[in-house]
């Protein structure tokens, strides 16, 4: 008989489970996403470790699948679990997610409280990466709320941030938002160079996702400015 006998077969490790998670995610299936990630914070409990990043990560495949309230539930779970655990990494993140999803759901005050609350941990923590990301989240709710002025100053804020961490993928996010930012004040010199910029930094990446995405905003500055043919 061939296989192996059930009660003979070592069940998956946590960081096992968390790859077969992430795998899943890449592939577009949220259930085995969920069901890996749940099975490692089960294995994590009775180890006795801290669960709140596996909570988090739980989360932001709830988040993608639209799934707000879940989402908003299991990131107050690993903000909660990071505090009694003393993990202020874990909780900084948590919070910036906790940030994402409350924009998502309109509640613009809570989520510019929680972006802060973020952005100050990760300074302390001297998490550079983090830090540059509420800002650039702060950024998009400013530019939310019609405070260009101000959402421009917190994007070339972000931008720098990107630059220094060499990160062209979301240089190129930045500058597509910076881009927008500046349309609205009818400043299209300023939203065309950085248009442009974004353009050339997806193009040598080779991203369509990201060039197709430059192109439609692009499109929409021109219809404003009554440029057809461009």
């Amino acid at each position: 008989m061939n296989g192996q006998n059930p009660e003979t077969m070592v069940a998956p490790s946590v960081d096992e489970l968390v790859e077969a998670a992430r795998t899943a995610m890449g592939l577009g299936r949220w259930d085995d996403a969920i069901a890996a990630y749940s099975s490692a914070v089960e294995q994590t409990r009775e180890l006795g470790g801290e669960v709140s990043e596996l909570l988090r990560r739980i989360g932001q495949v709830h988040y993608q699948r639209g799934e707000f309230k879940l989402a908003e539930d299991l990131y107050d779970s690993s903000i909660a679990a990071a505090r009694e655990a003393g993990n202020v990494q874990h909780e900084a993140s948590a919070l910036n997610c906790q940030g994402n999803c409350q924009q998502s759901l309109g509640r613009l005050d809570r989520a510019e409280t929680l972006f802060i609350a973020a952005h100050e941990l990760a300074g302390q923590l001297g998490n550079r990466r983090l830090s540059v990301m509420t800002q650039q989240n702060l950024a998009t709710l400013a530019n939310i709320r019609g405070d260009s002025s101000g959402a421009l100053q917190r994007y070339r804020t972000a931008l720098e941030g990107y630059e220094e961490l060499q990160d062209d993928q979301a240089m190129i996010w930045v500058l597509n938002n910076m881009a927008m930012a500046y349309v609205d004040p009818e400043r299209y010199t300023e939203a065309d160079g950085a248009f442009t910029r974004a353009l050339a930094f997806a193009e040598m990446r080779g991203d369509a996702d990201l060039i197709g995405t430059v192109q439609v905003n692009r499109a929409e500055m021109f219809v404003r400015l009554q440029q057809f043919d461009d």
